[in-house]
C-alpha cells in the first residue's frame, strides 16, 4: 500500500504510524499526502502517533523548512 494516498472508508480515534514510516517519504507531497490522509482518517478529538527520530550529528539539515 502507499501510505501518501488512501481512504479506508471510516475514521479512528488513535492512528499510529511507527517504525519511521514518516522518515521513508522521499518528498514534501509525499509527506503532505501521508498527513492529509491520516487527518481524514482520524476521528474528531482522536491521537495521531508517529514514531520520528533524527540521526545527525547536525540536526538542522534534517528539519523541513517551510
Amino acid at each position: 500500500g502507499d501510505v501518501t494516498d488512501f481512504d479506508l472508508g471510516r475514521t479512528f480515534d488513535v492512528i499510529l504510524a511507527p517504525y519511521r514510516v514518516f522518515q521513508a517519504l522521499d518528498s514534501d507531497a509525499a509527506v503532505a499526502g501521508m498527513l492529509a490522509c491520516i487527518r481524514r482518517h482520524l476521528a474528531p478529538g482522536g491521537s495521531c502517533i508517529l514514531t520520528i527520530s533524527c540521526r545527525c550529528t547536525n540536526p538542522t539539515p534534517c528539519v523541513r523548512a517551510g
